[in-house]
């Protein structure tokens, strides 16, 4: 607590009524406010039933802190929260500090900046620091984010999963969360065109939401990984929309002939991925580049530039060797996954339409059962595999390094079966909220599979089998109980891969918490496909 005070002190010093971010660059002052933001997380947190920050040095310093973020713009949505607990500490500072003009020693350094009447006022918290004057457009552009994060709190805080959070630790969740929008617009820019859709990559809110809700709320600690490895997640998963969006609107145009030569460009150059000569295939050359056309080479050149982005990521280059030859042979596999599922949605657009629309569509040429797709071609299309090589890459850099982030043979075998059954799940999640719009764009859906129907003599029905639930009703409720099942899967894996690394120490202990953030992120995914839909429209 002492730090986080000292912290704040030193930017406060700058201006004695406000915490003055003005000195910093854009980028740094987003930097310091997401740093401010988790302090106030962390504060918050801490604060104990009775008032108190455990004792009388570090409940002086909570409210020091708590005063000097009080006016600041973005978290103007929390000051009645802010006011709570700092009234509340005061209560419990004057029952520990009869001589309110008294400085205790060992914060002298906290507070040299300050003389001691102001102390006093700070350490007794008889009111926050005055909001300064702004100007009309600075008053409307702090009511508009102020609607946009309660409109953000509404919903998430109705979330079957998060309803049992302190509303403040939500709200305090999507304040830091929107602070990386700008980052992530930036990186957005770097591979793929600007899209035309009405919803105007509405994503960019939302994966940060993802994020900083699992780093809070997936345990009883908050706060438990660093922003950077938060902002690279973030990048991360911001690519898997704009990879399927850029296949849903411009591969999805190809002619057969385009498709193939495309595919098989990937298949035999893997844009940079160099196979062991002892399993070189001489009869696969690349295509000949006079048979492409200029469509074809357009999209190689965004896919070329997109694994080079990946593959050059600042953050991984120190990665070891086997974690970023996976990461290079995932991001090909990644796709491929992708044109195969292309591949498949003309299959079924192909078919004879329903009769109806209470027919169900069932997918009559798959290109294997169900189980065996969704843990291939359906999970790595969402993306399963790739987002954890990449995130191996980034524990291999940051906690090991340069060594793998999984050292044992049990480790490995563990965190291969967590990961697979939490692409499965994912998939399944993913589907079950777009099955309107999947219909709609002609897009293979889980429950086009015929697994989910049955046959009677009039042809297929939804559902698995005679029952009281009418048609789709039925199909989601099995596709429901089929991603609990991957869940607890994914789940059990997970706390058994969590033990063997908690016993390694500290370092170990390190890569469990990324791994808690990545498991809990990927359930709040899941959790949103289900009531709301934020991919861009592209068809």
């Amino acid at each position: 607590m002492v730090v986080y005070s000292k912290v704040i002190a030193e930017v406060y010093r700058c201006n004695r009524n406000t915490l003055c971010l003005d000195l910093l660059s854009a980028s740094q002052e987003e930097q310091a406010s997401i740093l401010i933001v988790q302090m106030l997380t962390i504060i918050l947190s801490e604060q104990k039933d009775d008032g108190s920050w455990s004792s009388k040095q570090q409940t002086i310093c909570a409210l020091h802190a708590l005063v000097l973020i009080f006016s600041l713009p973005f978290v103007r949505t929390m000051t009645e929260e802010i006011q709570r607990v700092i009234d509340k500490g005061r209560e419990a500072l004057a029952a520990m500090l009869p001589n309110s003009q008294e400085v205790p020693p060992e914060l002298t350094d906290v507070t040299r900046e300050t003389d001691s009447d102001t102390w006093s006022d700070i350490a007794m918290c008889g009111a926050p620091f005055a909001i300064r004057d702004e100007t009309p457009e600075t008053k409307a552009a702090i009511k508009r984010q102020t609607q946009k994060i309660l409109g953000f709190v509404s919903f998430f805080s109705s979330r079957n999963h998060l309803c049992k959070q302190p509303l403040w630790k939500i709200k305090a969740s999507i304040i830091e969360a929107l602070l990386y929008r700008p980052m992530l617009q930036a990186a957005r820019k770097e591979v793929f065109p600007a899209t035309t859709a009405k919803e105007k990559d509405k994503y960019l809110d939302y994966i940060p939401i993802m994020w900083v809700l699992a780093n809070n709320c997936s345990g009883e600690s908050v706060c438990r990984t660093t922003p950077e490895y938060l902002l690279d997640m973030m990048v991360l998963s911001m690519y898997v929309f704009l990879v399927d969006e850029y296949m849903e609107s411009n591969i999805i145009h190809f002619s057969k002939f385009e498709f193939a030569t495309l595919k098989r460009s990937i298949e035999d150059t893997g844009f940079g991925i160099v196979q062991p000569t002892s399993v070189t295939n001489d009869s696969h050359n690349p295509p000949d580049l006079a048979d492409m056309t200029p469509r074809v080479h357009s999209a190689l050149r965004v896919f070329r530039a997109f694994t080079t982005y990946i593959q050059s990521y600042p953050r991984i280059t120190p990665a070891s060797p086997t974690s970023l030859l996976d990461l290079r042979s995932e991001t090909q596999s990644y796709l491929l996954h992708h044109l195969d599922q292309l591949e498949d949605n003309a299959r079924l657009a192909q078919q004879p339409a329903p009769s109806s629309p209470r027919e169900p569509i069932v997918f009559l040429t798959p290109r294997t059962t169900y189980a065996n797709w969704l843990h291939t071609t359906g999970a790595g299309h969402v993306s399963g595999p790739w987002s954890f090589a990449f995130f191996c890459c980034i524990m291999s850099s940051k906690i090991r390094h340069g060594l793998d982030c999984f050292r044992t043979v049990k480790q490995r075998l563990l965190a291969y079966k967590m990961n697979d059954h939490i692409g499965a799940f994912c998939r399944i999640y993913n589907d079950y909220g777009s099955v309107d719009r999947d219909r709609e764009e002609g897009n293979l859906n889980s429950v086009n599979f015929p697994e989910f129907h049955y046959r009677t003599d009039r042809g297929w029905s939804q559902g698995e089998g005679e029952g009281e639930m009418e048609g789709m009703e039925r199909v989601k409720k099995v596709l429901l109980e089929a991603a609990g099942y991957e869940r607890r899967c994914a789940l059990g894996a997970a706390e058994e891969l969590y033990r063997e690394l908690e016993g390694e120490g500290e370092e170990g202990r390190r890569v469990v918490e990324c791994l808690r953030v990545y498991m809990g992120a990927c359930e709040q995914f899941s959790d949103m496909y289900i009531t709301r839909d934020v991919t861009n429209s592209v068809k």
